[in-house]
């Protein structure tokens, strides 16, 4: 066992209770903790092999809270996707090939009809509708107001609805 090996072992045996306990709190699971600490030693063992000890533990639990925010942020938004499901969605009735057909020459209708808006507004509305961003933040990406993003939104909302009931 190198030297490296041999410290990142001694680090794993000093701090993986704590992280996994630390994570735990914020995740309310205890296998998804682990799975998320173990992540986390994999890519300090890939990392920088000349860091000193304290840099190395610093590292871990830095990466582990951003490993876990990381987490929990996605289970919100899957949790979120989930609850817009309308009951009818969830229907477990096989697409023919027609109605394959239907719902690919929409999606590419539909994507014609977005290439056809300024890039801002079509931006704007992908990372709004389709990336679940709020419209704060997409403000602040693009130093415009609440108010501007919403109409951006709007203004390609009503494009892809005439361009649908046409």
């Amino acid at each position: 066992m190198t030297g490296w090996s041999q410290r990142l072992a001694r680090l794993f045996e000093q701090h993986r209770q704590k992280l996994e306990s630390l994570v735990t709190r914020s995740t309310g699971d205890r296998e998804v903790a682990s799975d998320i600490v173990q992540d986390v030693f994999s890519r300090v063992l890939n990392g920088d092999q000349e860091r000193t000890h304290e840099e190395s533990v610093r590292i871990l639990y830095v990466s582990a809270r951003n490993a876990t925010i990381d987490h929990v942020r996605t289970q919100k938004r899957r949790r979120e996707l989930l609850r817009r499901i309308m009951p009818e969605q969830l229907a477990c009735d096989v697409p023919t090939p027609d109605s394959i057909v239907a719902g690919r020459q929409a999606l590419l209708e539909l994507d014609q009809k977005l290439m056809e808006l300024g890039r801002m507004t079509r931006d704007i509305f992908l990372l709004r509708r389709v990336h679940g961003m709020s419209n704060a933040d997409i403000g602040k990406r693009y130093g415009i107001s609440v108010s501007s993003v919403e109409k951006h939104v709007a203004r390609a909302m009503r494009h892809c609805q005439k361009a649908l009931s046409d």
